[in-house]
């Protein structure tokens, strides 16, 4: 599982970086910024990202079992 993978998140306030697991991403609707700001997470942007990573990852599995590495 690609649990390891982060997404920076930038803060629209004051451009501070962020960089969060996607597993934290899916257990949390909001970052809260240094500034104060709320970063509302787009739960659909995420979760399309999210799933764009993990395919590739079981494909890239399947790829190394059929090559028996």
């Amino acid at each position: 599982m690609p649990e390891m993978n982060t997404i920076e998140i930038a803060c629209d306030q004051c451009a501070a970086t962020f960089s969060k697991s996607m597993q934290w991403i899916r257990g949390h609707d909001t970052l809260i910024c240094r500034c104060g700001h709320h970063i509302f997470l787009d739960g659909e942007h995420f979760k399309a990202h999210i799933a764009g990573v993990t395919q590739r990852f079981d494909g890239f599995q399947e790829h190394l079992r059929n090559t028996g590495i």
